[in-house]
């Protein structure tokens, strides 16, 4: 009964302190809920962002978004809008910004990117048919600059640049 009473007044103070949120309403789970949507609602548009920004040429690719002057506008006054709703609700619930390390994101590319490459060995390209028996010592030798090169990387934005494992 004593234990019952004491959480129902932590849990008033709590309420009454914004420490769910301001507006109450939200648990703690709820809270984390809503924070996790809109923080990657927020990471999504500023990609869309910076998509509509610049066209992109790479070596094997480019992207262009085809969209009329009017279509850009019309998205950016929306995102606008997304932007506007997601500060309303964070200051409405007092979401908290989370600090994200760039590192983290990057090591986490390198790694899927590494596990790609290695599956692009020529004995590994059997599954798609013949292998031409040259292709091992044409391919692979580029195979595997690329990938000391992508494990150098990983391992110098990590901090481990000691370390000389075989995965990110």
């Amino acid at each position: 009964m004593l234990r019952k009473k004491l959480l129902e007044m932590i849990g008033s103070y709590i309420a009454a302190e914004g420490g769910a949120g301001k507006q109450t309403g939200l648990n703690q789970y709820q809270k984390k809920s809503v924070e996790i949507v809109l923080r990657e609602m927020e990471r999504t548009i500023d990609t869309i962002e910076a998509m509509l920004a610049a066209d992109k040429t790479g070596i094997l690719y480019s992207r262009t978004v085809s969209l009329s002057p009017e279509q850009r506008s019309k998205a950016a006054e929306l995102i606008g809008k997304i932007r506007a709703e997601i500060t309303e609700l964070a200051a409405m619930f007092d979401l908290t910004k989370q600090e994200l390390d760039g590192r983290q994101a990057i090591s986490s590319m390198l790694g899927i990117v590494w596990e790609g490459i290695e599956d692009t060995h020529a004995e590994k390209l059997d599954r798609y048919g013949n292998i031409d028996p040259d292709l091992p010592s044409i391919l692979d030798p580029h195979i595997d600059r690329l990938i000391d090169t992508v494990l150098t990387l990983s391992r110098t934005v990590t901090g481990n640049e000691s370390t000389s494992s075989q995965d990110p």
